[in-house]
């Protein structure tokens, strides 16, 4: 009983401190280029209430974007391994 107390107390810090890091992404998000005009355009795209929205970031630029991927990436990473805590 008392090993298991012990198990439960350190998936929950570790899932705490998942998202922590979740949060610390500045951004939460799928990127997304839009063209107007003959202009990129970078987006975040997520889900909000249900709903797809789509926040604008900046002009196109390659750095950005390749951060922006990155950045999706290590959310999606975060997020799987806090459902493996869950379970």
């Amino acid at each position: 009983m008392d090993n298991n107390y012990h198990e439960i107390q350190e998936l929950l810090h570790q899932k705490a401190d998942l998202y922590a890091r979740l949060k610390l992404l500045p951004y939460d998000g799928t990127p997304e280029v839009k063209t107007n005009h003959d202009k990129k355009y970078l987006y975040i795209r997520k889900r909000v209430a249900g709903k797809l929205t789509s926040e604008y970031i900046d002009v196109y630029n390659e750095d950005l974007y390749a951060f922006l991927l990155k950045n999706a990436q290590q959310a999606k990473e975060l997020k799987k391994q806090i459902r493996k805590i869950e379970k």
